[in-house]
């Protein structure tokens, strides 16, 4: 599925869970193509120690084009992770209209009856 690291900040296994779990999620919105190439890492870290930002960032590896990144930050973790699953939500929705194979609709309109 992926690998969860973190930088300047503990990650508690509650917090390893929910990330788990929120990436499933993520992992099953993507075309069924898609899924058996999928690769995602989650990225935590906080900039500075002692620093009360901390920053969320997911990095989704999808066949056929340059990799999904949503980069995002909030003084909690899981509001930080939420916000980066939003966008790239989003950005996964944007993959499944470039790749989704369309009927050519000339073809059908020149078919012969």
């Amino acid at each position: 599925m992926g690998n969860i690291s973190s930088k300047n900040y503990q990650l508690s296994d509650k917090e390893k869970t929910a990330i788990r779990v929120k990436v499933a999620k993520i992992i099953g919105f993507l075309p069924r193509h898609a899924k058996k190439s999928a690769d995602m890492s989650v990225n935590v870290e906080r900039a500075v120690k002692g620093a009360k930002k901390i920053n969320a960032e997911i990095i989704l590896k999808v066949p056929g084009k340059k990799d999904l990144v949503a980069k995002a930050n909030s003084e909690r973790m899981i509001d930080a992770f939420e916000l980066a699953e939003n966008k790239i939500k989003r950005q996964i929705h944007r993959y499944k209209d470039e790749t989704k194979r369309r009927p050519n609709i000339l073809r059908r309109l020149l078919r012969k009856r």
